[in-house]
């Protein structure tokens, strides 16, 4: 997605070598409210400040939200009918996009930025799009329909929409994440009718194929280095989380007792997080590091885990950090996760002596969804 700074990739080490593994990391919850008049809210995305969007029920309708440091700030609705907006992605300038609806009607893709809100329109014949990510450059996907009635990924630089094509024999597609180098991630219908991710860069728009014995995968959040994570069915049917490998898609399996899970976000160091269905058949929200899925329920400070059950996680940012939403005595709220654990002193020396022999030009490692 993006590049990193020497700070942040030296914080973002440091944390991950000085917990000694995955299982050693432990989370601090901040619940996130919701907005005026509300009780349920969604967390869709956070960036690398850690600023977040999503969006909250209201008197009437819900609203898209960003979080500031007074609490949850309402971004209002389109002009013109709208009554319901939801926002979906957040870059590190904190522009946001997401879509805005009218009641059972029409949506419109939306970009708010500097406190205003625009509409990003149609493309030619359509009727309806939804904005779906933003990168650092401005640069928004989504779908919209076309004139024919087909759902289109699309690209716009605030200005218009531009169609991105469909994969050889398909007649649709959906664009759902776009990284700070341009890469694209989506998924479109094959010439069976079935649908399958792909990657879209330099204009062509390649195949990702599905798990072995599967027929459909979906695409949902690149990195800069072009992993793509998702879902796809395999063999038996059952919806699995996927990352993108050069021999194909690796299937990252589930939580104990589960037998489906859905990615959702993946960082610039690969570490990807959704939800994932456990013995019970309840959905919790996971993290898959090091090779390994863990259940964040697990992982919540007990002081904040009173009353909790995260049921999905949706963003990741290259601190850690990871918004979603969960149930909390009864009502549904988005909250953020943010690591609590403390790298040990030796570790920041050795970390810290590795970057002055390497040089400060460090980039993200590969991975997540």
């Amino acid at each position: 997605m993006k590049r990193l700074s020497p700070a942040a990739a030296c914080l973002s080490m440091a944390l991950t070598l000085g917990a000694g593994s995955a299982h050693a990391l432990k989370y601090t919850l901040t619940d996130l409210g919701t907005l005026p008049g509300g009780f349920s809210s969604h967390g869709s995305a956070i960036n690398n400040q850690g600023q977040v969007t999503g969006w909250s029920e209201v008197s009437i309708g819900e609203h898209a939200f960003m979080q500031s440091t007074s609490g949850l700030v309402d971004l209002g609705t389109l002009p013109g009918g709208y009554s319901y907006s939801h926002g979906i992605s957040i870059n590190d300038q904190g522009d946001v996009v997401g879509f805005s609806n009218k009641d059972f009607g029409e949506a419109r893709a939306f970009l708010y930025r500097n406190g205003q809100l625009t509409n990003l329109g149609v493309l030619p014949g359509g009727i309806d799009s939804h904005a779906r990510a933003i990168n650092n450059s401005g640069q928004v996907v989504g779908h919209a329909s076309n004139a024919a009635g087909k759902q289109r990924a699309f690209i716009s630089n605030g200005s218009g929409l531009t169609e991105l094509g469909v994969l050889p024999g398909g007649d649709s597609s959906i664009a759902n994440d776009i990284s700070n180098n341009g890469k694209i991630t989506g998924f479109g219908t094959d010439a069976l009718g079935d649908n399958h991710a792909f990657i879209y860069s330099n204009g062509n728009m390649v195949d990702l194929g599905t798990l072995p014995g599967g027929r459909n995968s979906y695409g949902y959040a690149i990195n800069e280095a072009g992993q793509v994570a998702g879902t796809a069915t395999n063999a038996l049917g059952e919806y699995r989380s996927f990352i993108s490998t050069a021999g194909g898609l690796l299937d990252l399996g589930t939580l104990a007792g589960g037998n489906t899970s859905g990615a959702a976000a993946i960082n610039e160091f690969g570490h990807v997080v959704g939800s994932a269905n456990i013995g019970t058949g309840a959905v919790h929200a996971f993290l898959y590091k090091d090779g390994v899925m863990l259940d964040l329920n697990d992982l919540i400070d007990p002081a904040d885990a009173q009353g909790w059950v995260l049921g999905d996680a949706t963003g990741i940012n290259d601190s850690g950090q990871i918004i979603g939403h969960g149930r909390i005595f009864g009502e549904f709220h988005a909250f953020i996760l943010t690591p609590s654990a403390v790298p040990e002193p030796e570790t920041v020396a050795l970390l810290l002596a590795g970057l002055g022999v390497v040089g400060w030009n460090v980039r993200r490692r590969p991975m997540n969804g």
